[in-house]
C-alpha cells in the first residue's frame, strides 16, 4: 500500500512510522489474511465428477444430510467432516453445497460446530470447480470469542454459488450445522449476534497472550457490524494500560486507521461515513507488538455527513 506524500506532515507523531502489515484475522465476508491466504485454498475432489453431472448437483452434495427451511428463509443442513472426505489442497476436509443468486441479492451463510473450528468459503459462478479463485469469500471466526464462520455477501454474478464447509486447520473432523439463504437488497443479516451499526457498540475487553495476532505480533480483538452506505460513525478505543491502535475494515477491504487521537497515546478515534452497505470489522489492537491490557471500545452512529478530519493521522501508515 502506498504512503501519501504528505503523510509525514499530517501525522501527529511524524517519527512514529509503521510498516504496512498483513493480518491473520478475517472479517466476515472478506479474505484478509497473511502471505498465503486461505482465500486461495483450492478444492481437490477425491474422485472425478463429469462436468454435466457436477452442474446438476444441488445443495448438500458431498456429505451434508438433513434439510429444513426456517421462518427467515434459511436452509439448514447437518453434516460431518471426516477422513475420506474430499479435501482442500491445504489438507482440510470439505463438504460442498450450492445456492442460486442474482446480482444485487445477498447471500448469508453461517456454520457452527462444537467439534471443529468451522471455516466457510463462498465461491462465485466464475470460479473453477477445482483450483484457486481470487474472487472467493472466506471466513474463519465471526469475531473475537465467537468461533462461528459467517458470510454476508452481495452477489455480483448470476448463477450457482458454491459453499464449502470446511475447518480452520487440516485434519479436523466432526459434526457441524450449516444454514444459508438468499435475500433481496436492503435486508439485514438474520444470524443471531450480528451487530447493526445503527445500534452502536459498547464493549470492554483486554488484549492478552493467546489472542489472535497481526503478523507483526500485536494482539488483536475483532468486532463486526453491518452498516449501510451514508451512515456517519464515531468510534473510540481507549486504554490506560497500552497504546491503543484502531482499524476499521470496509467490505471492499479498504481500511482506516488511527493511533493517537490529537496526540493522546491512550485514545484512538475514527470519525467516518460508511461508503457502502455490508459487513465491517473493527480491530482493537496496540501500537507495538506484545502490548496487553484492558480497553474500552465505543461506537455511535449518526446520520449522513462528511467525515471529520480532527483525528489528524486517521489514514497514513496503515497496518492490516
Amino acid at each position: 500500500m502506498s504512503i501519501p506524500s504528505d503523510a509525514l506532515t499530517s501525522m501527529a507523531h511524524p517519527l512514529r512510522i509503521r510498516i504496512c502489515k498483513f493480518a491473520r484475522t478475517q472479517m466476515a465476508g472478506e479474505a484478509i489474511c497473511s502471505p498465503i491466504p486461505k482465500a486461495m485454498r483450492s478444492f481437490t475432489p477425491s474422485f472425478i465428477i463429469p462436468i454435466v453431472a457436477f452442474a446438476a448437483l444441488s445443495a448438500g452434495c458431498f456429505g451434508g444430510s438433513g434439510n429444513s427451511t426456517d421462518s427467515d428463509g434459511f436452509t439448514s443442513k447437518g453434516g460431518s467432516l471426516a477422513s475420506g472426505d474430499d479435501t482442500l489442497t491445504s489438507g482440510e476436509f470439505a463438504d460442498d453445497y450450492s445456492i442460486t443468486a442474482q446480482p444485487g441479492q445477498w447471500i448469508e451463510v453461517v456454520m457452527t460446530s462444537s467439534e471443529i473450528d468451522p471455516y466457510v468459503i463462498l465461491k462465485p459462478p466464475s470460479c473453477p470447480d477445482v483450483g484457486t479463485c481470487e474472487q472467493q469469500i472466506d471466513n474463519d471466526d465471526l469475531q473475537s470469542g465467537d468461533t462461528r464462520a459467517f458470510v454476508f455477501h452481495s452477489a455480483d454474478q448470476a448463477g450457482s454459488w458454491n459453499i464449502l464447509a470446511t475447518s480452520s486447520s487440516p485434519g479436523e473432523a466432526g459434526a457441524y450445522d450449516l444454514a444459508y439463504r438468499v435475500v433481496e437488497a436492503g435486508t439485514t443479516p438474520a444470524t443471531a449476534g450480528i451487530q447493526n451499526a445503527a445500534d452502536g457498540l459498547n464493549a470492554a475487553g483486554a488484549l492478552a497472550a493467546g489472542d489472535k495476532t497481526l503478523d507483526s505480533g500485536e494482539y488483536v480483538d475483532n468486532y463486526i457490524f453491518f452498516g449501510n452506505a451514508g451512515q456517519s460513525m464515531t468510534i473510540d478505543l481507549r486504554s490506560s494500560e497500552f497504546d491503543p491502535y484502531l482499524i476499521l475494515f470496509a467490505p471492499d477491504k479498504s481500511q482506516e486507521d488511527n493511533d493517537d487521537y490529537q496526540g493522546d497515546q491512550s485514545h484512538s478515534q475514527l470519525v467516518t461515513v460508511l461508503a457502502s452497505a455490508g459487513m465491517y470489522r473493527l480491530s482493537a489492537t496496540s501500537y507495538a507488538s506484545g502490548e496487553s491490557g484492558a480497553y474500552t471500545l465505543n461506537m455511535t452512529a449518526g446520520g449522513a455527513g462528511a467525515p471529520s478530519t480532527a483525528s489528524g493521522d486517521a489514514v497514513p501508515f496503515e497496518k492490516k
